[in-house]
Parts: structure tokens; sequence; C-alpha cells
């Protein structure tokens, strides 16, 4: 009896978490726009080989739980995260993490990221050049989670956001609530609620909203082959995603009218939804693929047939290390590469 009343109150608390987070998100959004990129960029190469959003791939894997803190599992007690993610035009980000596991408190991860944007000229309205200015977004990050039963985890995440963009910065604080019940090791559920928070102080005076977000995925392991796929959707509290494009327009010379195609219910329901899957025959290797339906709507080409939206990787041990790379094809014109290292203490313990 005094379990299920424990239970029952991390339950209700977890909920109202969930319900103040939704509120506060929900009234943050405006027309698409939202600062602070940093908290959307996919580092992990994991994640980003299923596609970039991932939320119930459960897998004892850090890079997936700095995203789903309710992913976080006992055996991630002990590793360090560090990845990369490299983009061509010298834009680049780096995210790392560490997992330790309190008796009493459940799990805790502590982590940072850093999104660097480059280096640029500053000019004046006459294009002379005047000298150089940097750009950079900063998190610092402690996620907790807490496995209510055998079935049941939820967890939460804060992050302390520091941008800067030559002589204009900011400061922000973002969380992230997320449950997920596991019906066993071949199949897992999980709610996310993504990036509620506010500018504690804006760049100019005007404060921006942050790129609020609900999640909820689903992934099953196969019984019998050493599969493991998975289908997420996106941006749950905005059904509008898609947005009509001129250059599918038609004229008519005889009424002079300029027509467009409006969204489809089908183009809208497949913006939403990101699916990927991963075949790994043994702890020591894995290759996954994944494909994210709105990045191919919106940054493939009109005239083309292109691979924006697909994205794949590899992972493997090398001397008690988890090594991996993924690719993201975001465009015709390039896409994103995503390397890193995994460290698990207990295997040099023992």
């Amino acid at each position: 009896m005094q379990r299920m009343k424990q239970l029952y109150g991390c339950v209700s608390g977890f909920l109202m978490v969930i319900g103040a987070l939704i509120s506060s998100g929900l009234r943050a959004q405006t027309a698409g726009r939202s600062a602070y990129a940093v908290l959307d960029l996919v580092s992990a190469p994991r994640l980003a080989a299923l596609g970039g959003v991932a939320t119930g791939f459960d897998a004892p894997d850090l890079g997936l739980a700095l995203y789903n803190p309710s992913l976080l599992r006992p055996e991630m007690a002990g590793q360090i995260g560090l990845y990369n993610l490299n983009i061509n035009v010298g834009i680049a980000s780096a995210e790392a993490a560490y997992v330790h596991s309190f008796e009493r408190l459940g799990l805790l991860q502590f982590g940072m990221r850093y999104l660097n944007y480059g280096r640029f000229d500053e000019t004046d309205a006459f294009g002379n050049t005047l000298g150089t200015f940097d750009a950079s977004d900063q998190t610092l990050l402690a996620g907790w989670a807490l496995p209510l039963d055998s079935h049941w985890t939820v967890g939460v995440q804060f992050e302390l956001i520091r941008s800067v963009f030559a002589e204009y910065s900011s400061w922000g604080m973002a969380w992230d609530a997320g449950v997920t019940w596991r019906k066993s090791p071949l199949l897992d559920v999980s709610l996310l609620v993504r990036n509620a928070g506010f500018q504690l102080d804006s760049y100019s005076g005007t404060r921006e909203p942050l790129p609020f977000e609900i999640q909820l995925g689903v992934s099953n392991k196969f019984a019998h082959a050493p599969f493991r796929w998975h289908l997420a959707l996106q941006q749950l509290q905005n059904w509008n995603l898609a947005f009509v494009n001129p250059a599918t327009g038609q004229f008519d010379p005889l009424t002079g009218v300029f027509t467009v195609e409006e969204p489809s219910f089908g183009d809208e329901l497949l913006r939403h939804v990101v699916a990927g899957i991963e075949f790994q025959p043994s702890e020591s290797f894995r290759v996954g693929v994944g494909y994210n339906f709105r990045r191919a709507a919106e940054l493939g080409l009109t005239t083309r047939r292109s691979s924006a939206g697909l994205s794949f990787g590899v992972g493997f041990r090398v001397f008690k290390m988890d090594v991996s790379y993924a690719r993201s094809i975001r465009h015709v014109a390039g896409g994103t590469h995503q390397f890193g290292l995994a460290l698990d203490l207990k295997r040099y313990k023992s």
C-alpha cells in the first residue's frame, strides 16, 4: 500500500509538470519563430541516423537519453558521451554528458551543448569591412529519471542557455519532461514535451519564444531477428506544418488568377512522421537508417529527385569504447556529419 501511494504521488506530480509545460509552451508559439537553435540540433550519431527524432527508441545509449530523459536506464550509470556535428559551411556543434546513479534520487545526467556559427565579417551600410565577429550558443543541462516500476519511467531535464551574436547576448531557461512505458524489452512507447521555457534576458529588448514541441514515439524489437524499428511523431502541438509553395502555382491567362495548391491531409500528416530501423547483430556492431518526411518536404527540390530527409549511420566497439558515425542528408547541396565516442567506466573497472 505504501508503495502504491508513492507511485501515485510521483505520477500525479509528474502529470502536473507535464500540464504546466504544455500550457507554457503553447502560449510561447508565434508564427514558427523561436530562439536558441542549439536546442534542436542533434549531434548524437545514433539519433541522427534514425532520422533526428527517435522519441521511443529505447537502448542503453546516452546519446538518446540526452533528448529524452525518460530513456535513462540504470545500466547507463558511469557512461560518458562525447558528440560532434559538422556542417560543411563551418558551423560545428559539440555535446558532452555523464550519467550517475544515486540510490535514493535515481539517475542523474549532466552535460553541455555548444554550437558555433562561425566567424562573420562586420560591415557598415556601404559594405566597408569594419572587422569580424563571432556567434555561438551554449547550454548546461541536468536531467533526472526515476523508474516507477518495471514498466514506467519518468524523466525531466533542465537547461541553462547562453547565446551571443556579436555585441548581442541572451540568457534562457528550458526544460523537458518525458514518460516511457516498457511492456517488455521488445516494445516501448514514449511521450516527450521538449523545450518549454523562456528567455531570462533577450537580445535587444524583445523576448522570443523557445522551440517548444510535443513528441510521441514507439519502437519495437523483433523477437527472433536483430532488428528494431521506430516511428516518431513530431510537432504534435501544431498540425499545420506544411506551407503553400508559390513555385507549384498555376496562372490562368483567361481569368488572370494565380492559384496555388493547398497542402493535403496526407502531406500534413507525413510531415509529422519520422521513421527508422536499426540492424544490430551483436553488442559490438550496429547499422541504422532513418527518414524524416518533414525534412524531405521542406528541403527537397520540386524540379528533381533528391535524398533530402534520408540519414544513416554505423556504430562499433573498439578497445571498450563505442565509436559511432552518422550522415544526415539535408539538401542536394550537402548534409551533416555526426561523430560520437562513448565510454562506460564500468568496463574499465572489470
